[in-house]
């Protein structure tokens, strides 16, 4: 999903705090995770108990479910510094 301009929506939002961050002198690494594996139950739970299956209004969108754990992973190596400085990360 990024972090574009997207009118009133939470990436416009985002993108005005990436902006404001890269132009610091500060080493900064930027996640952007755009669904988390552990919502599915939460969210999906109906349909996948009725149908075995999961839907969502996306039409050809790409869109990745990460596990947290997963990114918690991302987020400590890329505070321990190195590679990831300087970077964005979707």
């Amino acid at each position: 999903m990024g972090a574009a301009d997207y009118g009133k929506s939470f990436p416009r939002w985002h993108r005005k705090v990436e902006e404001q961050l890269r132009g610091t002198r500060l080493t900064w690494t930027i996640l952007r995770p755009n669904s988390f594996y552990q919502n599915i139950l939460q969210y999906y739970a109906p349909s996948i108990r009725a149908e075995g299956a999961f839907y969502g209004a996306m039409g050809t969108a790409r869109v990745s479910f990460l596990d947290i754990r997963d990114i918690a992973t991302v987020a400590a190596s890329a505070l321990a510094g190195g590679e990831h400085a300087r970077k964005s990360m979707s």
